[in-house]
Parts: C-alpha cells; sequence; structure tokens
C-alpha cells in the first residue's frame, strides 16, 4: 500500500502533487493548490511531490486525478 493509500485509509487526506523534472508549470501548479488547500483549511503537510515520468504536474487526492484522468505508474525519464 502506498503512502497516501495509508493516510486515506486513516481517514486523513493525501495529496501528491507530481511532474517532471524542470516542468515550467509546477511553480503555478503548486501555488494553486496551496491555496486550494488553505480555502478548505488544509495544512500543506498533506502534500507529498513527487519527481518522475508523470504526466506533468498532475494532482491526485487520496489516489485520485483531479482531472479524471487514470492514476499513472512512474514512466522512465528519458
Amino acid at each position: 500500500m502506498t503512502a497516501a493509500a495509508d493516510r486515506a485509509a486513516e481517514g486523513r487526506v493525501a495529496v501528491d502533487l507530481r511532474s517532471v523534472p524542470d516542468c515550467p508549470n509546477l511553480a503555478p501548479a503548486r501555488h494553486e493548490l496551496r491555496a486550494a488547500l488553505a480555502d478548505v483549511g488544509l495544512p500543506i503537510t498533506v502534500v507529498t511531490e513527487v519527481v518522475g515520468g508523470y504526466p506533468s504536474p498532475s494532482i491526485l487526492v487520496n489516489g485520485v486525478d483531479v482531472m479524471g484522468a487514470p492514476a499513472m505508474v512512474r514512466r522512465p525519464v528519458a
């Protein structure tokens, strides 16, 4: 079970912010994510940032992509 799945099973919110190295959209996504978390009263500590071969940037809440895309496993980065 992943860390996100463990937290979700315990009733806690787990957010993954996934990106590829040097993603130009990571900073704006991080900013919007922090603002959204503040709006609902969640601490930034619920976020785990993961860099790898993912569609970038991607935000998953309790393992579910917020844009509705299927959660992808890491692909090798070329």
